[in-house]
């Protein structure tokens, strides 16, 4: 179930709305939903008013509403809605409209402030509004055949043995290598002096020598800064649901209304850590000293 279902099933059911860093929306006292539409009727929403606000936090009877409906637990809930009027916040400020179908759209004006304007009223089915139907469907999906998963493991073996013999031939090459390069020079073979029978004088050794590896030094303490929320209960949501991934997540105040998530980490190189981070949110971690 999508957020802008539940949003349009949240507004039509307690009459109003938060969009969170955007404003609020919320109908006039008596206005009544429609019970159902004739098939090809459009209905204009009547009587709902937008509060512009920047500072408008999020709707804690919300983030309930979605966590029973989703079947999350309240934080995921509300990282879940964070991060969706993040984006949602982003396209208005580059000039997109902010559309929830049945609701309306939001616009940014040339003042900076942003403008609504309303929709349709679009009805929520019974099926669509069921919180536990996503559970059912999963409980309730058929057994695939057994000659099914039996065709499709032919070419996952096909792969799996071409990899075990690229995989022993690498190491019979490198095998080699060693052996006829590196292990010659162990018993002295190839620096041996060659004496010229006939001036009885010694060829001159290659005085040529490999310069060594210079040392990588690398900066300690750093903050892999991961994400960021607009409200202290939606960055510790995020930073509780990256320590479910083995990571360190905390949080920490860049502004009065800015909480960075981040993890510590020993240096700036591309580390598993980094790896896994970049993996899970999508971009690479921004890294600033402790």
């Amino acid at each position: 179930m999508n957020i802008e279902l539940l949003l349009r099933q949240f507004l039509y059911t307690h009459k109003y709305v938060s969009y969170p860093g955007i404003g609020k929306l919320q109908f006039g006292p008596g206005v009544q939903m429609p019970d159902s539409l004739e098939k090809g009727e459009a209905v204009a929403l009547q009587d709902l008013n937008f509060s512009f606000s920047l500072h408008e936090e999020m709707d804690k009877d919300f983030i309930a509403f979605v966590s029973t409906q989703t079947g999350k637990i309240k934080p995921l809930a509300a990282a879940d809605v964070e991060s969706y009027f993040m984006l949602s916040k982003q396209f208005i400020n580059i000039g997109k409209s902010f559309v929830v179908d049945g609701i309306g759209s939001v616009d940014k004006l040339d003042n900076g402030t942003y403008a609504f304007t309303p929709g349709y009223f679009l009805p929520v089915s019974e099926a669509s509004a069921a919180p536990s139907k996503p559970l059912k469907v999963r409980e309730s999906q058929p057994v695939m055949p057994k000659t099914e998963p039996a065709t499709k493991s032919a070419p996952v073996n096909k792969k799996l043995v071409l990899v075990v013999i690229g995989a022993i031939s690498l190491v019979l090459i490198g095998w080699a290598v060693y052996h006829f390069v590196f292990a010659n020079k162990g018993t002295g073979e190839v620096n041996t002096p060659v004496v010229n029978k006939d001036t009885n004088t010694a060829a001159p050794k290659d005085t040529s020598t490999v310069n060594p590896a210079q040392p990588v030094t690398t900066a300690v303490g750093f903050k892999a800064i991961v994400e960021q929320r607009f409200t202290r209960l939606a960055a510790e949501a995020r930073a509780a649901k990256l320590r479910t991934f083995g990571h360190d997540a905390k949080v920490d105040s860049a502004a009065p209304a800015t909480f960075l998530i981040y993890v510590p980490v020993k240096d700036t190189t591309i580390s598993v850590d980094t790896l896994q981070l970049t993996k899970i949110t999508g971009k690479r971690p921004r890294f600033t000293p402790m």
